[in-house]
C-alpha cells in the first residue's frame, strides 16, 4: 500500500479489454467483462536513490491459481515486488426478476521503482497471467531530480585495506552520522549500499541482533545497530553503526558505487491539543560516502599443502576421538572430528583422511568420499569410522588440517593430538575352534528330561548302518572377525595355508 495519504495518487492508467485511459487522480478501473489491470504510482517528486511506491490491481481472474505479475528490468533503476495481497468479493444482483450470484477476485500487487540516477525512466508495462488469462498496464515516464547534499549527515563503510581472496570473512562495518543537534527532526532514513547489491560476486552474513531500538534502514531492510556518541571536526556526532561479514566468491575487480543516505529533515512543526510536535513542513537531504575498488584473488598454488582443503581463515584446531583404544585387528573404530576457528569453519570441509599426514592406508582402512559435517556453536564436527590392518599400529596419528591465512598471506597448518591403541592380531575362526557344549545333566536338565527317551540310532530306509544322533555345539568364545590381507592368510603356519582344497581368491 502507498506510504501516505500526502503522496497523493496522481498517475492512474488502466488498460482493460478496450484501449489504453488515462486518468490524472484516484479513479476506479473501468468496468470490464475480462480481465484487468491498473496500475498506480505515487505522487511526485520524484529523486534519485528514494523508492517510489507502485500498486497493481489485477481483477476478473479465478481464485485459483494465484494470478503472476511479469516486468522487465528497468535500465539504471530497480523494480522490487513487496508484497501480494488477494482477496474475493460474492454479491448478488437481481436483473429482470432474476436473482444473479457473482463473485470477484481482486488481486493487489505492491511495489517500489528506484531510480538510482537523476533523469528519465520508462517504467512497465506490467503483466499479469493466469493460464491463458492475461491484462497489461500501460507504462509511465519517471523523471527523478537530484536531492542535495548536507554536511549534516554521513554515511561511511569500513573495511581492512584488501586485496581479498575467494572464501576470506571480511568485517564490513556500516555508519550513519548525524550532528547531535539535528537527530529529533530526521524522519524517513533509508540508505542505498550498492556493496549489498553484488550478490553476483559476494555474500554477507546476517548481523547479530542489537539490544538497542536503533537501526539502519538500507533498501526494505532493518539491520538493527549500535549507538554511540563521538566527537569530530570539532562537532558531536551521534553515531548508528551495524556490521556484517562480507564473503568474495569470485576472483575479480569490482568497482562498487559509492553509498548513499537519504533522509527528510522537519523544517517547522505544530502542536496537536496534547502538545506533541506534528511535522509540518520538511526537506529532503541526501549523504554520499566514497566509492571503493575491491580486488579479490583466487588463492595461491605455490605452497598448497596436501591436508588443505578450502578452509580461510585464522587459528583452526582440529580436535579428535577416538571410542575404543583397545581393539583387535579390523575392528571398527568411530572417530569423532571437531573443527574450531576464526573463518570458514561452517562451510570447511575435511583434506583426505588416507595418507601423508593423516592416516597411512598400509596401517588403517578409511572410507571413500567426503565426510559430511555438523555445524553448531562455532564448531563443526565431523564422523567417520576406520578399522586398523597391522598389529604393529600402536597409535592413531595426528591428523593434519591446513587453511590459508589472508592476514600473513601463507598456508597454515595444525595437527591434533596422536591417540594411543593396542592392537591384538584378529583370531580366525576354523573347525578346530568350534567348541562343543558340554551335555547337561539330568539335574540341570529338569523334571522333563527325565520323560523324554534317550536318543537312539535308527536304521536308514534300505538296512544300511544305523546313523548317530547329531551332538550338539556352539560357538562359545569364538572370535568372528575376518582377516582380509591376502598375505596373512597365506603365511606359513597356518593350518589352512596348505590345505589344496581351501584356494586362496
Amino acid at each position: 500500500m502507498l506510504a501516505s495519504a500526502a503522496a497523493a495518487l496522481a498517475l492512474n492508467i488502466a488498460l482493460a479489454a478496450g484501449p489504453l485511459a488515462l486518468v490524472l487522480g484516484s479513479v476506479p478501473a473501468l468496468a470490464a467483462e475480462g480481465p484487468s489491470a491498473e496500475l498506480r504510482a505515487a505522487g511526485g517528486p520524484y529523486y534519485a536513490g528514494v523508492p517510489i511506491e507502485l500498486e497493481v490491481t489485477a481483477t476478473g481472474f479465478e481464485a485459483d491459481p494465484q494470478p503472476e505479475i511479469h516486468y522487465d528490468p528497468v535500465p539504471g533503476g530497480r523494480i522490487e515486488l513487496r508484497g501480494v495481497s488477494p482477496s474475493s468479493t460474492s454479491f448478488m444482483q437481481i436483473i429482470n426478476g432474476r436473482i444473479i450470484r457473482r463473485s470477484e477476485t481482486r488481486v493487489v500487487y505492491s511495489l517500489s521503482f528506484t531510480p538510482n540516477r537523476p533523469g528519465k525512466y520508462r517504467v512497465g508495462p506490467f503483466r499479469v497471467t493466469q493460464g491463458s488469462k492475461q491484462a497489461t498496464t500501460a507504462s509511465f515516464v519517471v523523471t527523478a531530480g537530484t536531492i542535495p547534499i548536507t554536511d549534516s549527515q554521513r554515511i561511511r563503510v569500513t573495511m581492512p585495506e584488501g586485496p581479498y581472496v575467494v572464501g576470506q570473512h571480511v568485517p564490513v562495518t556500516v555508519e550513519w552520522w548525524s550532528q547531535a543537534g539535528s537527530v529529533d527532526r530526521l524522519y524517513n532514513q533509508r540508505a542505498r549500499l550498492p556493496l549489498l547489491e553484488r550478490d553476483d560476486a559476494f555474500d554477507f552474513s546476517v548481523p547479530a541482533a542489537k539490544t538497542t531500538h536503533a537501526a539502519i534502514v538500507i533498501g526494505d531492510t532493518e539491520y538493527p545497530a549500535d549507538v554511540s556518541r563521538r566527537r569530530e571536526g570539532g562537532k558531536q556526532w551521534i553515531v548508528r553503526s551495524f556490521t556484517t561479514t562480507m564473503i568474495p566468491m569470485q576472483p575479480g575487480t569490482y568497482e562498487i558505487e559509492p553509498p548513499e543516505l537519504f533522509v527528510d529533515e522537519v523544517t517547522s512543526f505544530r502542536r496537536d491539543f496534547f502538545g506533541n510536535r506534528i511535522p509540518m513542513k520538511a526537506r529532503k537531504l541526501r549523504a554520499v560516502g566514497k566509492p571503493r575498488t575491491i580486488v579479490v584473488s583466487e588463492l595461491p598454488r605455490e605452497g598448497r599443502p596436501r591436508s588443505f582443503a578450502g578452509a580461510v581463515g585464522q587459528g583452526f584446531t582440529l580436535e579428535v576421538r577416538a571410542d575404543r583404544s583397545v581393539v583387535q585387528v579390523g575392528d571398527p573404530i568411530r572417530l569423532t572430528l571437531t573443527l574450531r576457528g576464526d573463518g570458514t569453519v561452517e562451510s570447511a570441509a575435511l583434506p583426505p583422511l588416507a595418507g601423508e599426514d593423516a592416516l597411512p592406508p598400509e596401517h588403517f582402512r578409511v572410507p571413500e568420499g567426503e565426510i559430511p559435517g555438523v555445524f553448531a556453536d562455532g564448531a563443526k564436527t565431523f564422523e567417520t569410522t576406520v578399522r586398523v590392518l597391522d598389529e604393529s599400529v600402536h597409535e592413531i596419528p595426528p591428523i593434519a588440517f591446513s587453511w590459508y591465512n589472508p592476514e600473513s598471506r601463507q598456508y597454515e597448518t595444525t595437527r591434533s593430538r596422536p591417540i594411543a591403541l593396542s592392537v591384538r592380531p584378529a583370531q580366525v575362526v576354523s573347525a578346530a575352534d568350534v567348541v562343543t557344549a558340554k551335555p547337561a545333566t539330568e539335574e540341570e536338565q529338569g523334571p522333563a528330561a527325565a520323560k523324554q527317551p534317550p536318543a537312539t540310532k535308527q536304521a536308514p530306509p534300505g538296512g544300511a548302518a544305523p546313523v548317530a544322533a547329531a551332538k550338539r555345539f556352539t560357538l562359545t568364545g569364538a572370535d568372528l572377525s575376518i582377516e582380509t590381507d591376502r598375505s596373512r592368510l597365506t603365511q606359513p603356519g597356518r593350518r589352512w595355508a596348505a590345505d589344496p582344497r581351501l584356494p586362496i581368491v
